[in-house]
């Protein structure tokens, strides 16, 4: 997100109105496994 930090990205979401957990991962090798943290949901 070259153009605003992830505080200025959930205070959007916020501000819009949504409600939701948010899980942000930055700087992330190629081979990492999202869906192995827990936060993804399939």
């Amino acid at each position: 997100m070259p153009k605003r930090s992830g505080e200025e990205a959930l205070a959007a979401l916020r501000e819009r109105g949504f409600d939701c957990r948010v899980a942000m991962a930055t700087a992330v090798a190629l081979d990492f496994d999202i869906l192995g943290t827990g936060f993804a949901r399939t």
